[in-house]
C-alpha cells in the first residue's frame, strides 16, 4: 500500500532538489563569459536537462496520486 504521507514528502523533496539544482547550474553557467567554451556548454546542458525534468512534475504527481487511489480502492475492495 502506498503511504500518502511518504509520497507527498518525496514529491516535495524532489521539487526542492531539482529547483536548487537548476539555480546552481544556472548560476554556474552565468559565470562563464565565453559562450563557446566547453564549461559553458556543459553547464547549459545541465540547466536544460533539469528544466526538461521539471516539465514531468505534473505527470509524476498524477501517476503517484492515481496509484495511491487505485491502491486504496483495492484495499477497501478486499475488506468486503
Amino acid at each position: 500500500m502506498v503511504d500518502l504521507k511518504t509520497l507527498a514528502l518525496s514529491m516535495v523533496i524532489l521539487v526542492i532538489t531539482v529547483s536548487i539544482g537548476i539555480k546552481i547550474a544556472a548560476t554556474t553557467r552565468d559565470t562563464f563569459t565565453n559562450t563557446s567554451s566547453q564549461e559553458y556548454i556543459n553547464a547549459d546542458a545541465g540547466v536544460t536537462a533539469l528544466g526538461d525534468y521539471s516539465d514531468w512534475y505534473a505527470i509524476i504527481i498524477i501517476t503517484g496520486v492515481g496509484s495511491a487511489v487505485i491502491g486504496m480502492l483495492g484495499l477497501f475492495n478486499n475488506r468486503q
